[in-house]
């Protein structure tokens, strides 16, 4: 059973959904989506889990920022710290049974771990399961910043970078998504700590088509310092879903995460 339920947060209404079984068992899937365009592209996959752990008793949750997806506000407004309260907000009024599992994917990873602090205020963290996890704050805003230098190059006259418009306090439009310089300051304040993790039973879901781990990604697996015993980097040789606008396969994604998520639910 699928609900969708509008929460008044600091600022206006934003969206809640909620994945809930007939007969639930306890155990509680809250996830934090990535950003923009790619959290459109992600809904599905989400759906897709979220059905499948709610017909084995889960109960899930899936949040649109006030500004994102179907709440209130524009994306203009978007605000990590707004976020942050009106998720913990929420949290401390919800009283979910703990532990509460995280899925975080691509921002919702830097998010998470931003909010971490906060976070540990109001629930006890179960496993933590990260798809395609985005970790650095200047890789993510450089990503941001060549789609609007891809989108510059086809004016007659060179124009401002992101960067310099939003340095000088200008909005800038990036693929049809206002980014502000309030929100491009939160996220180049980030300074995350992957050691937060380092005692949590954590599942790391990598997809790319290479024969190996990208560097990055070995490298900020080795700062977590997670437990091999519980814990598990894996690499899926599956298309980016974050980047398509036609649904792919990947079955093997969502195997993986019910299988880490179910694996031993008394842990």
């Amino acid at each position: 059973m699928i609900n969708a339920e509008y929460q008044q947060g600091q600022l206006g209404w934003w969206l809640m959904t909620r994945w809930q079984s007939t007969t639930p068992n306890g155990q509680t899937l809250l996830i934090l989506p990535p950003f923009a365009e790619e959290a459109n592209r992600s809904r599905r996959l989400f759906s897709e889990l979220c059905q499948q752990l709610a017909a084995n008793g889960w109960t899930c949750y899936l949040p649109d920022f006030y500004g994102t997806g179907d709440s209130q506000g524009d994306f203009s407004d978007s605000d990590l710290n707004l976020w942050q309260q009106d998720l913990c907000q929420w949290l401390e009024s919800a009283k979910l049974p703990q532990p509460v599992h995280l899925l975080a994917c691509r921002f919702g990873a830097l998010q998470l771990l931003g909010m971490w602090p906060a976070l540990m205020q109001q629930i006890k963290p179960g496993k933590l399961l990260l798809w395609q996890p985005q970790l650095d704050c200047q890789k993510f805003l450089q990503q941001l910043f060549r789609q609007h230098q891809a989108s510059n190059l086809l004016q007659a006259e060179k124009a401002p970078s992101a960067s310099q418009l939003l340095d000088k306090d200008l909005a800038v439009d990036i693929a049809g998504y206002s980014i502000t310089p309030k929100f491009y300051r939160q996220i180049n304040a980030l300074k995350p700590d992957l050691s937060q993790w380092q005692h949590h039973t954590l599942c790391w879901l990598e997809l790319s088509t290479l024969p190996q781990l990208p560097i990055p990604a070995t490298n900020a697996w080795l700062q977590i310092d997670a437990d091999a015993a519980t814990s598990s980097q894996k690499l899926l040789a599956l298309p980016a879903f974050w980047l398509q606008q036609e649904p792919l396969p990947v079955a093997l994604l969502i195997q993986e995460s019910l299988q880490f998520l179910e694996g031993d639910q008394h842990d």
